[in-house]
């Protein structure tokens, strides 16, 4: 009897020390996993701190460039007043640039910037912009943009030198004739009419379109720069410029062109066969669609030459909408023109 208990007294221990090493193990484990976690939210606490500093230092660089360069603009706007005349046009070519890069800086930062601070940089933006797109339209010559209405008024006012009574009157009006077919640079005021201007006038001149309603332009060579604006159902066949063509107030439209940059203001409905190489900018415009610049006539390759835009840079489909701040959503505003749907010209 006393040797059985013996035996039962020395079975007992032994189940219950394999019970409470499995306790303690399960604690261990339970321990490590508390203690795992514990690391881990204060690791997630440790990065969010870092995130929130490095965001903090982001929107101090920012700020700092983004005034920098801001005023840096405004200076360029402020001074356009004192640039002589003949460097206008480089003059605003380059602060659109400017502005354009600066636009980029902008939509790049959108990942860290408040709402509040993105709607007050694009608003800068944009004031920007409208203020170099004014001043030039301020301080281009008007002499520049005389526009011929038709050859028939043209041979019209040459019929008139005929009229004055002397010799010295009849001089100075062929003058003033010849001056105005020198500064009749584009064409304006003019309605279903078919209208062309070649090289021999076109070529290093700025080129002015106003006010046209169902017309079909043709111009051939190679501008220094195009302005367009109030064009309703017209269509615009247009050789490399090597400057900016810049486009306001136009409704369906279709236009063929090449230049070194684009910028289209106030525009709806307009298709763009397109060969430019830098980003086209579109603003306050709507349903444009871009294709690939495909016209073709004789000398254009002398004209490429003479314009020095590179054949092998198109960016008809990079599109930049200052009306567009999101960076990971497409613009309503523009679209590539399918495939299908394209003319050929």
């Amino acid at each position: 009897m006393a040797d059985h208990s013996k035996e039962v007294m020395e079975v007992v221990p032994e189940s219950k020390q394999v019970n409470e090493d499995d306790m303690k193990d399960k604690l261990q484990e339970k321990m490590m996993k508390r203690h795992e976690q514990r690391l881990a939210k204060m690791e997630k606490r440790r990065t969010e701190r870092e995130q929130a500093s490095s965001k903090d230092e982001s929107i101090v660089i920012f700020t700092s460039n983004f005034n920098s360069e801001k005023k840096r603009i405004q200076t360029m706007i402020d001074n356009s007043n004192d640039i002589p005349t003949e460097n206008l046009n480089s003059h605003f070519d380059s602060m659109t640039t400017d502005i354009h890069r600066f636009q980029k800086y902008v939509t790049d930062s959108i990942i860290f910037l408040p709402s509040y601070d993105q709607k007050h940089a694009q608003d800068t933006v944009n004031q920007l912009n409208s203020a170099c797109y004014d001043k030039r339209k301020e301080l281009k010559p008007k002499k520049k943009f005389t526009f011929s209405k038709s050859k028939k008024k043209e041979s019209k006012s040459e019929d008139d030198i005929d009229k004055p009574p002397n010799k010295m009157e009849n001089e100075k009006l062929v003058q003033l004739v010849e001056q105005k077919k020198e500064d009749s640079l584009g064409f304006r005021d003019c309605s279903s009419q078919d209208l062309e201007m070649l090289s021999d006038k076109i070529n290093t001149n700025d080129i002015g379109l106003s006010e046209l309603v169902d017309c079909k332009v043709v111009l051939k060579g190679s501008p220094s720069a195009v302005h367009i604006d109030k064009l309703t159902r017209c269509k615009v066949f247009c050789g490399p410029v090597s400057g900016s063509i810049f486009i306001a107030d136009c409704t369906d439209c279709t236009f063929i062109m090449s230049c070194q940059q684009l910028r289209v203001h106030t525009t709806t409905s307009c298709s763009f066969y397109l060969h430019v190489t830098s980003r086209a900018i579109i603003e306050d415009s709507t349903k444009v669609v871009f294709a690939p610049y495909d016209w073709t006539y004789d000398e254009i390759e002398k004209d490429f030459a003479l314009s020095g835009l590179d054949r092998s840079k198109n960016s008809w489909d990079d599109v930049d909408d200052f009306n567009w701040l999101a960076s990971d959503k497409h613009s309503p505003n523009w679209s590539i023109l399918p495939e299908e749907s394209r003319i050929k010209y």
